[in-house]
Parts: C-alpha cells; sequence; structure tokens
C-alpha cells in the first residue's frame, strides 16, 4: 500500500477511516493523499456586474478549505506519514474516484453513515457511489448501527497485512 486517498468531510467516521489508514501507511511504508472535494457554487442569484465578487468569495472558499485541510493534516497524521493535499471543486464520488485515478491509489479511504435504503435513495451515498465507480480497493469506517456499539471497519483483504505490522 503505497499510496492510499483518504476521503474526508471532516466528520468523526472521515477521521476513523484517516486513522486506520495512517496505521496502514505507516505498516507498509506508504503515502496518504487527504482529499476534500465539494462544488464551490456562486449563490443562487447574482448579477453580471458581481461577477468578479463571486469568483472572490469561491476562490476564498477554496482557500479556506485548503487551510482546513491543512491544520486537519497536522492535527490527524504523525509528521512520519508522508501525505499530501487535494482540495477538488467537484462532487465527492467522482472527485475521489479521479484523484484515486490521478495518484494511482493503492487504496480509498472513507467514513459512511451507513444510512438505510430510504436515505441512501433520497440522499444517495458517497461510499456506495465510490464503490460502484471504482476498482480499487476501499476501506470503509461505517457509523455504529445502535447506541453504546463502536463504529466498524471494513478492510479489504490485501490491506490486512499492513495493518499489522
Amino acid at each position: 500500500m503505497k499510496t492510499i486517498v483518504v476521503a474526508t468531510d471532516f466528520n468523526e467516521l472521515a477521521t476513523a477511516a484517516l486513522r486506520e489508514a495512517v496505521t496502514i501507511a505507516r505498516g507498509c511504508g506508504g503515502t496518504i493523499v487527504l482529499l476534500y472535494a465539494d462544488v464551490f457554487e456562486p449563490p443562487a442569484e447574482f448579477t453580471a456586474t458581481q461577477l468578479e465578487s463571486v469568483k472572490g468569495s469561491i476562490d476564498a472558499s477554496r482557500l479556506a478549505a485548503a487551510e482546513e485541510l491543512e491544520r486537519y493534516a497536522a492535527e490527524h497524521i504523525p509528521e512520519d506519514v508522508p501525505h499530501a493535499i487535494v482540495v477538488r471543486d467537484e462532487p465527492p464520488v467522482p472527485a475521489i474516484v479521479r484523484t484515486a485515478d490521478e495518484w494511482n491509489a493503492d487504496l480509498i479511504a472513507m467514513g459512511t453513515h451507513g444510512r438505510g435504503a430510504v436515505a441512501r435513495l433520497l440522499f444517495g451515498s458517497v461510499a456506495e457511489g465510490v464503490l460502484r465507480q471504482t476498482k480499487r480497493p476501499v476501506l470503509i469506517v461505517r457509523a455504529p448501527r445502535a447506541a453504546g456499539e463502536k463504529s466498524s471497519v471494513v478492510i479489504p483483504p490485501e490491506v490486512e497485512a499492513c495493518r499489522k505490522n
């Protein structure tokens, strides 16, 4: 596992996935590619005269996301684990798949809330979308299903050896 793309939206499940990825990267001498993806869109209503202002706001949002990602990486990735950060201006599923392809990732790591079928139908699932669109191994940290339970980790078999080192 030389390159691990970790998708984050800064929530606790994404952080748990990052911790798992760090363990794997350490065990196999890998690099973490920490990814944040969002569509930085202009407000619904704006005039042509506001175009430069809107562009500036979008650029400021991207910069703020990159700065937050840097802080998050500094807090959660030890200094001895090499990493890079990537901010994408696109929806999460294509951003995750594209980043994994561009970095020739050996693994994608991410958290999921594991919503039921109805919620998935209404809101979609980033994890499910990534699983459908990539052939790369995906490590998933699932939310607890009941109070008092811990999160569960679904680990591809080819990753297990790095996790034990």
